[in-house]
């Protein structure tokens, strides 16, 4: 899968689950829809009016065209593998019509299906070509399915055909056809080839046009025609939001500047959502926008597009919609003021916000910013209530962590160490007696740990987290929030313990059901093992899951998988799935059995096992799978079984060539010269004969 380019705005997220005013409130909404980024902004989306941008976007939240569970790729899929199990792939080419139905996208895809596994690259074309240009929005994702499974088999000309035929179609791997046919492509017609694509979805094949002429350091033309479209409509918020979202693709080259003294949308309310998509870019900008959405009433179309953007994450209403949306907006432009080095400008609008709350307190999610406000303009206005108010808040947990934050941000860091510990000691593991994850500890403590540089970078950041392991119960979500946080990857493991892992074996066995958590655990345990010294380890490791809960033992095997300890995990993943409750894990587990069985060139147990993975698996890593079956055949000295599972392998999809070559380094290579040789015959039209005797000789 390409990376998406598409680019957003920095998506963090903050806010409370009890708010003590209607801004509190309405910053915990907005935050955690968009992160950051503008109230019903939806990155990929673009339109070519205003007025179409605004409803699409507004419609999209939450919300997808109907799809017919009868229209998908991978059903259609599916039940093609499931049909080539017990039927001849030439018999049932043969019963398709001789032309293809017109009008019938289903059974098109079908039909397209069929012809590109046996190789009729000319009546896939004519499938294509009867494809109805103007197909529902519904199948929209039958057809980008569909683009994929040519795109991944490298049928770059039928893809390609597919595609002008398509225009709905978003492939994922749409950029891994350009960049194959950049390879030898002329730059100029495929630069046309995606302009003409533009003219259809214009959303989609901009983005793929950009990375093309990125890769081609052509990018600066296509920006400028964007940018003077944004020069030539201020007020189209549309298209301002399409250069933002362009320009995210293309990395710092570009700046934004300049649109705060151009771009002027009309209404209140997309001056708020275009600031937020600017301000990560260009803070100078978003002042700009955010002062002109004070400045415009906000009118009941205003209303209408926030409440539009909210109501699908909850049903809070607000006594005073414009007040609550002003005071986020002004909160907005405060962290664009300090952002632009202008804290003096910032520092009467977080004295005017925080001055709502009791006692004149910050809300959590603002008490940083305000330290950091404050840390600029050099006033202690807000330091000075939060003082005052300790006298009556001093038992409370969350006063002192508010305190720290606000001095975290100040960057005064004794005050605020004193305030987090202050904040920890109030803050238990465990609230009434429930596990409930300590998130409140859990936030002041990761919060510490930020503040003091993380513990790759601060032994008093690592050995807090240490303090906090050690004195943790061990049966809490919480000591597995930790864990996870002590083994982000193998360096940070090491850091934190080395060859001491006494605890870590107690938390393993203080665990009734293992996971996730205990996977990655049990991984980088092993990692950090000479491999001398594994057998040792894994034997401790048998005697945690024997005869206890059966995710013990499919955690194990799975690990063991992955460290090739084959043998060893094949009794405890037969033992799991016997015992397992849920299909995901039993199917899970299922296939690692079958791993260790190709990695032992046990075919015969693999083969018993192949039709439950057929039937579970993705229908497009069948073939794959008989191949590895027809591989530990030839391994096992077995050359008429491994023909026997070839052959099926090609019944199921003629051009899948993986492991062609290593049965043929296994000795088979006449064998399966003579299989296509004869193929060649009964089938004259497939294009795969020919192709993998080329690939044999």
């Amino acid at each position: 899968m390409c990376e998406d380019v598409r680019g957003s705005a920095d998506r963090q997220t903050q806010g409370r689950n009890k708010a003590r005013l209607a801004l509190c409130l309405f910053s915990m909404v907005v935050i955690s829809l968009v992160g950051g980024v503008s109230l019903g902004a939806q990155t990929n989306q673009f339109a070519k009016n205003g007025d179409a941008y605004a409803q699409g976007a507004v419609a999209s939240i939450g919300a997808s065209p109907s799809q017919d569970l009868k229209v998908d790729w991978w059903e259609i899929n599916k039940t093609i593998s499931e049909q080539l199990s017990v039927n001849d792939l030439g018999e049932v080419i043969k019963s398709l019509p001789q032309a293809a139905t017109n009008g019938d996208v289903v059974e098109l895809m079908r039909q397209l299906n069929l012809f590109v596994r046996a190789g009729h690259r000319h009546r896939a074309a004519q499938v294509i070509d009867r494809l109805p240009k103007d197909a529902q929005a519904s199948y929209k994702n039958l057809l980008s399915n569909a683009a994929d499974f040519l795109i991944g088999r490298e049928e770059w000309d039928l893809a390609r055909r597919f595609l002008e035929r398509a225009p709905q179609a978003e492939p994922g791997w749409g950029c891994v056809l350009i960049k194959s046919w950049a390879e030898k492509g002329d730059p100029s017609e495929i630069d046309r080839w995606l302009a003409s694509r533009m003219e259809k979805n214009l959303s989609y094949w901009l983005t793929e046009r950009l990375r093309f002429r990125t890769q081609m350091r052509t990018e600066g033309e296509l920006l400028d025609i964007l940018a003077n479209e944004v020069k030539a409509h201020p007020t189209d918020l549309a298209r301002a939001r399409r250069y933002v979202h362009t320009v995210e693709t293309v990395g710092n080259k570009f700046k934004l500047d300049w649109m705060g003294d151009i771009c002027k949308p009309v209404l209140a309310f997309e001056c708020y959502q275009l600031g937020t998509e600017v301000s990560p870019r260009s803070p100078r900008a978003a002042i700009s926008l955010f002062e002109r959405a004070l400045s415009l009433p906000f009118n009941d179309q205003d209303k209408k597009l926030l409440h539009e953007s909210i109501r699908r994450l909850a049903n809070f209403l607000f006594s005073d919609w414009e007040k609550a949306w002003r005071d986020w907006t002004k909160l907005e432009l405060a962290r664009s003021y300090k952002a632009d080095d202008q804290a003096s400008k910032a520092q009467p609008i977080i004295e005017e916000l925080t001055a709502a709350y009791p006692y004149g307190l910050p809300d959590l999610s603002l008490s940083k910013l305000a330290g950091l406000v404050q840390a600029g303009s050099g006033a202690r206005v807000i330091e000075g209530r939060i003082v005052k108010a300790e006298a009556k808040n001093a038992a409370s947990g969350e006063y002192w962590f508010t305190r720290a934050e606000y001095y975290a941000g100040r960057n005064e860091k004794a005050k605020a160490v004193e305030a987090y510990e202050r904040a920890l000691e109030l803050t238990p593991f465990v609230v009434k007696g429930e596990d409930d994850m300590g998130h409140q500890r859990l936030r002041v403590l990761l919060s510490y740990v930020n503040f003091l540089g993380g513990p790759a970078r601060n032994p008093e950041a690592k050995h807090l987290l240490l303090r906090e392991f050690e004195e943790s119960r061990l049966d809490t979500r919480y000591a597995d929030r930790l864990v996870n946080r002590m083994i982000d990857d193998q360096k940070i493991y090491a850091l934190f313990f080395g060859a001491e892992t006494g605890r870590l074996w107690d938390y393993l066995t203080a665990q009734l059901q293992w996971g996730w958590t205990e996977s990655r655990l049990l991984m980088r345990m092993v990692d950090a093992l000479p491999i001398a010294e594994r057998d040792l380890f894994w034997t401790r490791a048998e005697k945690l899951a024997a005869t206890a809960d059966p995710t013990r033992a499919y955690i194990l095997g799975e690990v063991m998988v992955s460290n090739e300890a084959h043998v060893s995990a094949i009794p405890l993943l037969k033992d799991a799935i016997q015992r397992l409750v849920t299909d995901n894990e039993k199917e899970r587990a299922t296939h690692e059995l079958y791993r260790a069985y190709i990695k032992t060139n046990n075919w015969r147990a693999a083969e018993e096992m192949w039709p439950s993975l057929h039937y579970g698996m993705r229908p497009d890593a069948s073939p794959e799978t008989l191949g590895e079956i027809s591989v530990a055949a030839a391994k096992a000295q077995a050359p008429d079984e491994a023909m026997r599972f070839w052959r099926a392998k090609a019944n199921l999809d003629r051009v899948d060539f993986r492991y062609l070559s290593d049965l043929a380094q296994l000795g088979l290579k006449e064998r399966l010269r003579s299989f296509y040789q004869h193929l060649a015959i009964d089938d004259p039209e497939s294009w795969a004969p020919s192709a993998a005797l080329q690939l044999l000789q």
